[in-house]
């Protein structure tokens, strides 16, 4: 019974997690989205996203590691809107990657700027689909792939 309940929370957050991205979506789109900017420690905030999302990446046999210079990587933005999108990149990374793989989050922190990078051992993304990967309901080739996900994600994080 617990676990029963525990897939229908899971279920539950997901499809709260869709309806809040394509609210995201829209909202930037039209020129309405209210940032609520602040100093946040990028290493902190991607290994608490990591933790959140170890067991739907442990679900594939997939392990998660994060590799990082420093212990910290300060930046400034919006704190939910930046948990949405890495949360997005890794759930993306982890339907793509194949069992038994790894996602890798790396940060690195140059000058005034931090980059972080996702990187999985799937197919990765054709030569035809890359022109379109940041349009909003954008999914993909067509193949099995294709009926996964809602296509905001990659939108969300442009």
């Amino acid at each position: 019974m617990k676990t029963s309940f525990g897939t229908i929370l899971d279920r539950v957050r997901g499809l709260r997690r869709r309806v809040d991205d394509m609210l995201r979506v829209a909202r930037s789109e039209s020129g309405r989205l209210d940032l609520h900017t602040e100093p946040i420690d990028l290493v902190a905030l991607v290994r608490t996203i990591g933790d959140e999302e170890a067991a739907a990446v442990t679900r594939k046999s997939v392990t998660l590691a994060i590799d990082t210079v420093g212990e910290a990587a300060m930046v400034k933005g919006d704190r939910e809107w930046l948990r949405q999108v890495v949360a997005g990149l890794i759930e993306n990374a982890s339907k793509r990657a194949p069992s038994r793989s790894a996602i890798t989050i790396g940060i690195r922190v140059a000058e005034d700027k931090a980059r972080l990078t996702v990187r999985d051992e799937g197919i990765g993304i054709s030569e035809n689909d890359m022109p379109h990967v940041f349009e909003r309901f954008h999914r993909g080739g067509a193949d099995e792939r294709r009926e996964e996900g809602f296509g905001v994600g990659l939108a969300l994080a442009r």
